[in-house]
């Protein structure tokens, strides 16, 4: 089992591409490997790989200390957008959240099953309908996880 670490100097939102390439020339330009950065940065190696690639958006004190570190300009407005700012762009699930969407889905689709049945003064007229409606439940539920554990990207 992996375990999970938070790391508080960046948000899990788009980057705009060109935030991502001008710290990744910077670094190149001051001749910095990414962990060196991240030293200097205060912030670990993940972090600067991932701000890199375009994955994360940087937080202004972790923005600030590249710009500041990396010797570049203010940031431009567009990418100093905050990570609430930016939440309409889908980002996915993080692994804790998929587990809790995963237990959590079941017994509602089961409640919404068992309700329409309990409403219903003739269905199931047999058992076959009852076996078609419960594997229909099944499908809508593994559809959902299949949605929710999907690899984004």
């Amino acid at each position: 089992m992996t375990q999970m670490s938070y790391s508080p100097e960046v948000t899990k939102t788009p980057v705009p591409s060109a935030l991502a390439a001008r710290v990744r020339a910077g670094r190149k330009q001051k001749n910095y490997t990414q962990q060196q950065l991240a030293d200097l940065c205060g912030i670990s190696l993940r972090s600067v790989q991932r701000i890199e690639r375009a994955e994360v958006f940087p937080r202004d004190y972790t923005l600030n200390m590249l710009n500041a570190t990396l010797g570049l300009t203010e940031t431009q407005p567009h990418e100093r957008l905050h990570a609430a700012d930016l939440a309409l762009e889908p980002s996915g699930f993080n692994r804790i959240q998929r587990i809790i969407l995963s237990v959590g889905i079941g017994p509602i689709v089961l409640f919404f099953g068992l309700a329409l049945v309990t409403q219903s003064r003739s269905f199931p007229e047999t058992t076959f309908e009852l076996a078609i409606y419960a594997a229909s439940l099944l499908a809508i539920y593994m559809l959902t996880l299949l949605l929710v554990w999907r690899k984004n990207g």
